[in-house]
């Protein structure tokens, strides 16, 4: 595996790991979104669902790793996550969005740029 992830160049595998992270993310905010309504309505099918949706997580995550290695591939999806879950709380459950948000956003996406370029 680690011959796959050094025979790729930074630029590359950034791209596949953004890929990889995204999918995951909105895999799992849609699983989270499951086990919310599940646990409101007491719906076994929505908390199967999600169980399915976890183990998807899992299997994305086993595949991302071909391109990226664990540290920066947790870091992307860590980042995307929190971005995720701002833009959606704000857009689905009527969360406020201030300047604070928007900074917080900032700073996951300069973690992602940071981390990519220390890999250069």
């Amino acid at each position: 595996m680690v011959e796959i992830i050094n025979s790729r160049g930074p630029n590359e595998r950034i791209k596949f790991a953004l890929g990889f992270a995204l999918l995951i993310t909105f895999v799992e905010a849609f699983a989270q979104w499951n086990v919310k309504k599940s646990s409101s309505t007491e719906n076994d099918h929505r908390l199967f669902l999600a169980m399915v949706l976890y183990c998807f997580v899992v299997y994305l995550l086993f595949r991302s790793y071909k391109y990226e290695n664990v540290g920066h591939m947790n870091l992307i999806w860590s980042c995307m996550s929190i971005i995720v879950a701002f833009i959606s709380g704000y857009v689905c459950f009527g969360e406020p969005f201030n300047k604070y948000t928007v900074v917080a956003i900032l700073f996951a996406l300069f973690a992602i740029y940071f981390a990519h370029r220390a890999d250069e």
